[in-house]
C-alpha cells in the first residue's frame, strides 16, 4: 500500500470466516463491494491475491 497498491477485503469473508469488522482492517484496506470489487478487478495492471 506504501507503494501505491491497494488492498480490498472481502466483507462476506471478514464477516462470515474471520469474525472481523472495519475496525479491525489496517488502515487504508478498504472493504469491497460491487461498486470497488469489479472495478478494481478488471483495470490494467491488476494483480489479484486469493487464498
Amino acid at each position: 500500500m506504501g507503494a501505491g497498491g491497494k488492498v480490498l477485503a472481502c466483507p462476506m469473508c471478514m464477516k462470515n470466516v474471520g469474525g472481523m469488522k472495519k475496525a479491525d482492517l489496517l488502515e487504508g484496506v478498504v472493504v469491497g463491494g460491487s461498486t470497488v470489487t469489479w472495478p478494481a478487478l478488471f483495470a490494467e495492471n491488476t494483480t489479484v491475491l486469493n487464498y
